[in-house]
């Protein structure tokens, strides 16, 4: 199951997506139940393929057990971080673009300026935010000889 999982997430994903921006436009009132749901379900498969990875590593005999906890908690905190970063980026910038071009253009702009603006300033902080934690923690994966 895992194996599919792994092979197949980006197109799950692909469609998800695209299922959560046709409700926008045709059934609005179950856009936010949907959209918690794609991303609780998507962090819960991005933190088991990564732990995975980790296992396997371990499994293979080229790390130690303390060393693949330490590889899990680093991984999974650039996650957490990097996504509470650019959802809080994101849901700011978005809020503002839709204020700002709601008035001017009407709603729909307001709608389709939120979603752009959110996804490109989402996008460039999550970036930088693991680019950052990346510069952080290379020093401990250097120390614990963990594949970067």
């Amino acid at each position: 199951m895992l194996k599919y999982l792994e092979k197949s997430w980006s197109l799950i994903s692909l469609f998800l997506t695209l299922a959560l921006l046709v409700s926008l436009s045709f059934l609005p009132g179950i856009a936010r139940p949907l959209s918690l749901t794609v991303m609780c379900l998507s962090l819960a498969v991005i933190l088991t393929l990564t732990i995975r990875q980790h296992t396997r590593v371990q499994r293979a005999g080229k790390v130690s057990r303390q060393r693949m906890v330490g590889g899990i908690v680093i991984d999974v905190s650039d996650i957490l971080v990097s996504m509470a970063a650019a959802l809080l980026a994101a849901w700011t910038a978005g809020a503002y673009a839709a204020r700002a071009a709601g008035e001017a253009w009407g709603i729909t702009a307001g709608i389709l300026s939120a979603l752009g603006v959110g996804l490109v300033v989402g996008f460039c902080v999550s970036l930088s935010v693991r680019w950052l934690w990346q510069k952080l923690t290379r020093p401990f994966l250097a120390k614990a000889a963990w594949p970067a």
